[in-house]
């Protein structure tokens, strides 16, 4: 058998010195290769991250906006006749049609640090001036929402009738204005225990619903069971609305104060207390809305001059100062500081954040706790359209 040396010299492979280059080559590629997925995979998922807390700021603003811009309106007249049990009407700032309470030491030019999202305060933290029942003695947060709201943060309330349970006719031939009861000209989908306007176009009444539900008449009668906050005695007043002649329009009250709470998942998150069912026992519903708000700052712009023409505010003001009175609020500044729902690749830092300004006199420094997440402030004004349109047709009687 021939052997050809030459022939095996051309076969022979690569040597240890051009394998191990080989391998460094291909090292290196790699390296690259996991280097760019990685990056990409973080830039990918702050991306993420940052798309969910610009969703979340959006949905919040969005029922903000949507139920603060109804504020106040009653169907007719910007004033409103109650027949609520005056020990627990103080809930219901009707007139204004918004009211909030300053947690105290977060007023513009403060600052305030998180320490903890289990931190609820004392309702004693909270403050109002003429927040609820029209007098000038500060009102502290209700025990309703004692136990829920975080330290540092706001909270705002809103009032209006709506149809979303259907307008109800009243049968104004067999109206009778000193009765309890409010015949109906047909079916209603207002149920019992619902707090109700009814209006004749120039007067406007607010009582709790006593009769049952799709009952042919609507009641101000007094409340039993858990019903809350019922209704003071029909024998004691008379409607104000007058349907014999004018004929009435029955409307449910909607009534919501939004707060920073700590939601299920743990989170810091917007939460929206419903009370227009009463403030009975089970009747307040909770739900929390938009996870990932660890702060909300609030400002009332009022109109100090009301009986002008311009109907725009002229100074924001917060919820606790002296010269503030919510009926002459027509505008309402809200900022929110929202961070990431999740923790991302990054050191854990605390960071300091202005809220409502970038002035030191009118902004609100938030500090957060030390984490790895992206945190963003949103702030926007929201004009109080039927205060302003109130304000020009009545303007006479403010």
């Amino acid at each position: 058998m021939n052997f050809d040396t030459q022939s095996f010299m051309r076969v022979r492979g690569v040597t240890l010195v051009e394998l191990m280059i080989a391998m460094v080559i291909s090292l290196i590629v790699m390296i690259g290769v996991a280097t760019v997925y990685a990056t990409s995979k973080r830039a990918y998922k702050v991306q993420e991250e940052m798309s969910r807390l610009q969703e979340n700021a959006r949905f919040a603003f969005e029922d903000l906006t949507r139920n603060l811009r109804q504020a106040g309106y009653y169907g007719s007249t910007p004033t409103v006749k109650s027949f609520l049990q005056n020990s627990t009407s103080e809930s219901f700032n009707l007139n204004a049609g918004v009211s909030g309470f300053e947690f105290r030491g977060t007023a513009p030019g403060a600052s305030y640090t998180i320490t903890s999202l289990s931190n609820t305060g004392a309702a004693g933290d909270w403050t109002a001036v003429d927040g609820d029942d029209s007098d000038s003695s500060p009102d502290n947060l209700p025990g309703w929402l004692s136990g829920k709201v975080l330290s540092g943060n706001d909270v705002i309330r809103v009032v209006y009738a709506t149809s979303t349970g259907g307008a109800c006719q009243i049968n104004g031939a067999a109206f009778n204005g000193t009765a309890a009861a409010l015949p109906l000209n047909g079916s209603c989908n207002i149920s019992k225990g619902s707090l109700v306007f009814v209006s004749d176009g120039l007067n406007t009444n607010l009582f709790q619903n006593v009769a049952n539900n799709n009952a042919s008449t609507l009641s101000r009668g007094v409340a039993t069971g858990t019903l809350a906050p019922g209704n003071i005695s029909p024998s004691s007043d008379s409607w104000s609305v007058k349907c014999e002649t004018n004929g009435c329009t029955a409307l449910e009250a909607a009534q919501y104060a939004y707060y920073i709470g700590r939601g299920a998942s743990g989170e810091p998150a917007l939460f929206r207390a419903d009370l227009s069912q009463g403030t009975g026992t089970n009747e307040i519903r909770y739900q929390e809305l938009v996870e990932g708000v660890e702060n909300m700052q609030i400002l009332y712009g009022i109109d100090t001059n009301p009986t002008d023409d311009n109907f725009q505010p002229n100074r924001y003001v917060t919820a606790d100062n002296p010269v503030l009175q919510f009926d002459n609020v027509v505008a309402v500044r809200i900022s929110l500081l929202l961070r990431t729902p999740q923790e991302l690749n990054r050191n854990p830092a605390a960071g300091t954040f202005r809220l409502l300004g970038v002035e030191n006199s009118t902004g609100v420094d938030i500090t957060t706790l030390a984490d790895r997440r992206i945190h963003k402030i949103f702030t926007t004004t929201i004009h109080l359209r039927n205060k302003a349109l109130y304000r020009r047709d009545f303007k006479a009687e403010l």
